[in-house]
């Protein structure tokens, strides 16, 4: 039985855990709050039970050129540039300030998500993609995902995030003057702020993003990859989070009753500030899967000699 794309399932959740909508749904009986043990592969069966991590870094040097919004633990491999655009091509377009066009960017990503390791252990896409156009360049290349999780929180929420968001320039971990402050006050003298975390930036990035996620998310239901929208604003936790997002990937393990266990290649998004960073980190500490974001394959083609 192939997962149902047509009907519309919402689970019910208690007020702590927030709310779980389902774009294009499937419904396994699995309850979020009790899980049912499974019979998994290996990749999807090791889920950890380590603490809730800090949130990745942030790498300003290239969100401005490829639009990703930090920094992953992406595993280290050589990646080959198409033969067009070399490593110096790619280097000479940054210096001035361009965009890297999407067809480069989604060669590389082929490459990347075509290899043994992410064949595997599925993979977990972030930063990308981030217009409709990008959604088609990945289904061009054979690279659609098997799921889409969008994490969902309104832009005040959003806005009171990231105006209080503070970096270590020592460490490069984050903190919020509010939600997670620095542990000790050496830690907090020498905080900064990012320069595009200002009023005016914030509200231009979030705009930006309201305008292109009804595009992206209606493409990737025209090549039939199922839509999950998870509520994570105010009171859900970073652990509940999790929860929900682990629980939705393992309820599409549970119906894709063509390959149980198989696998899975997820894309996720959200709007700037929303902790997909983090999620991310954890989900790949929690199903192996192989984190891939674009901003790391351009630094690994310049790093390469």
């Amino acid at each position: 039985m192939r997962i149902p794309r047509s009907v519309e399932s919402t689970p019910e959740l208690s007020r702590t855990e927030g709310t779980l909508k389902v774009s294009r749904s499937f419904d396994s009986g699995l309850s979020i709050g009790a899980m049912t043990p499974v019979s998994l592969s290996p990749a999807l069966s090791q889920v950890s039970r380590s603490p809730i991590s800090q949130s990745l870094s942030v790498d300003e040097g290239l969100s401005s050129f490829i639009k990703s919004d930090h920094k992953s633990n992406v595993q280290t491999a050589e990646v080959q540039a198409p033969v067009s655009w070399d490593r110096e091509k790619i280097k000479e377009t940054l210096k001035e300030g361009h965009l890297i066009p999407d067809a480069v960017i989604g060669s590389l990503l082929k490459e990347r998500l075509s290899r043994t390791e992410c064949s595997r252990h599925g993979w977990l896409l972030d930063g990308f993609p981030r217009t409709h156009h990008q959604v088609d360049i990945l289904a061009e290349n054979e690279s659609l995902p098997s799921i889409v999780i969008v994490v969902k929180v309104g832009d005040e929420e959003l806005m009171d995030r990231l105006l209080n968001r503070r970096i270590d320039p020592k460490t490069g971990n984050i903190y919020n003057l509010k939600y997670k402050k620095p542990p000790t006050e050496e830690v907090a003298n020498r905080l900064t702020v990012r320069d595009d975390d200002s009023e005016h930036t914030i509200r231009e990035r979030l705009a930006n993003y309201r305008s292109e996620i009804p595009g992206i998310l209606t493409s990737f239901s025209e090549h039939d990859v199922p839509v999950v929208e998870i509520e994570a604003g105010e009171g859900v936790t970073r652990a509940e989070l999790n929860l929900k997002i682990r629980s939705t990937i393992l309820n599409l393990s549970l119906n894709n009753e063509t390959s149980p266990g198989h696998p899975h290649n997820v894309v996720l998004c959200g709007p700037p500030g929303c902790g997909k960073g983090s999620q991310a980190e954890l989900l790949r500490r929690d199903f192996g899967m192989v984190h891939v974001s674009t901003g790391d394959l351009i630094r690994e083609t310049l790093n390469r000699k």
